[in-house]
């Protein structure tokens, strides 16, 4: 043994963190179990996966960073470390820096895809200014976790997923063809800052915060695919789990925004609203409406939950209108649309209906919050 490394050995009271365990659910995390020197971590969670990565048991990422303060202050102890995997089955991880436990415990903090955004602003870790591309495509995951009040322990951090996830579905019957080819969501805020919680993302409905959204500008998100024929039997628009690889879910900022109201006609849409990229044929295989629809949407989504919407074309004149605020006109048949929960975690399931033009009435108002919360337009 070398003279330092004795003198080492007989002077400091620092130890090697054994292992830091990673569980990616909203919710739930596995047993760890301490290994030797090496920094190790297993991840478990439910299985989404994207071109640019929704996170997932199945689908870990390739890294996280790291963060460790003097416990109850801002005193930084470890400052951006990586963790990268460095294996799959099981999944490992191994830190770029080895470090050891001092004589104080230790907050320890985390993101993943929050460079470029994370900041640590007196005592509060933070993503500023976010702001998810316009593209489904280039969108990411942004994840956080947080694990307090440690000392001579194995880490475990349970990581949670920041933005809320959208994905499209069709239900078809009514008496056209359908094909449809993109959706837009319009007036959707588009930037906010998110701060941490200060309680450890392992605990029951912990989670960070979103502020600054309201005062922030909006904008249309949209995702593309090949056209798809609506049947009658549910068909998949876009989804998380999408063989080849990608998908076409949107990873957007938790908010809540009022549906727009087609009978307060305007130059531009006020309230948010959905833009569905439509083929209709006729029995005869006539062209019947090859345009966008646009359809009142109320937005109420919250972190880490999965929003399925199903629009169902049905027979009738009601549901739809042509694309333009000023003067928009109820387009062939019927649409309107239902909305589910997945995870991300499990959430609430909410039925919508949005109606056409009824004898005057004002149209696009959904309501509901909640649990089984059922919010309605106008009957038809």
């Amino acid at each position: 043994m070398t003279p330092l490394i004795e003198n080492v050995m007989k002077h400091s009271p620092f130890i090697t963190i054994a292992m830091l365990a990673v569980v990616m659910t909203a919710c739930t995390q596995d047993d760890m179990h301490d290994g030797t020197n090496l920094i190790t971590f297993e991840a478990t969670t439910s299985n989404t996966a994207r071109s640019q990565a929704s996170y997932s048991s199945s689908n870990p990422p390739s890294s996280f960073t790291v963060y460790a303060v003097k416990n109850g202050t801002s005193e930084l102890y470890i400052n951006g470390d990586v963790v990268n995997k460095t294996g799959n089955s099981p999944v490992t991880w191994e830190s770029a820096a080895t470090r050891y436990w001092p004589a104080y415990p230790l907050d320890f903090h985390a993101h993943v895809n929050g460079s470029g955004f994370y900041e640590y602003s007196e005592g509060t870790p933070r993503f500023k200014d976010f702001k998810p591309a316009a593209e489904a495509s280039h969108q990411l995951d942004l994840m956080y976790a947080v694990k307090t009040n440690l000392s001579r322990t194995t880490v475990r951090l349970n990581f949670r997923h920041a933005l809320a996830q959208v994905t499209f579905s069709a239900v078809n019957n009514s008496e056209y063809a359908i094909e449809i080819s993109e959706v837009k969501i319009g007036n959707i805020h588009q930037q906010a800052t998110f701060s941490f919680p200060s309680q450890d993302t392992d605990g029951t409905d912990v989670t960070g915060t979103w502020s600054g959204i309201e005062s922030s500008a909006t904008a249309v998100y949209s995702v593309t695919f090949n056209s798809k024929s609506v049947t009658s039997e549910k068909t998949e628009l876009t989804g998380v789990n999408v063989s080849g690889g990608g998908d076409g879910s949107l990873l957007l900022i938790p908010q809540k925004v009022t549906a727009w109201n087609p009978e307060n006609k305007s130059d531009n849409y006020i309230g948010s609203y959905f833009l569905v990229k439509v083929k209709m044929t006729d029995s005869g295989n006539a062209l019947a409406y090859n345009d966008y629809i646009a359809v009142p949407v109320a937005i109420d989504w919250r972190p880490g939950v999965h929003y399925v919407y199903t629009f169902r074309f049905s027979k009738g004149s009601n549901g739809g209108y042509t694309p333009d605020p000023s003067n928009p006109i109820s387009i062939l048949s019927s649409i309107a649309y239902d909305i589910s929960t997945e995870d991300f975690i499990a959430g609430e399931e909410i039925t919508t209906d949005i109606n056409g033009p009824q004898s005057g009435e004002p149209q696009g108002s959904i309501s509901g919050s909640g649990t089984d919360a059922v919010g309605e337009g106008p009957e038809s």
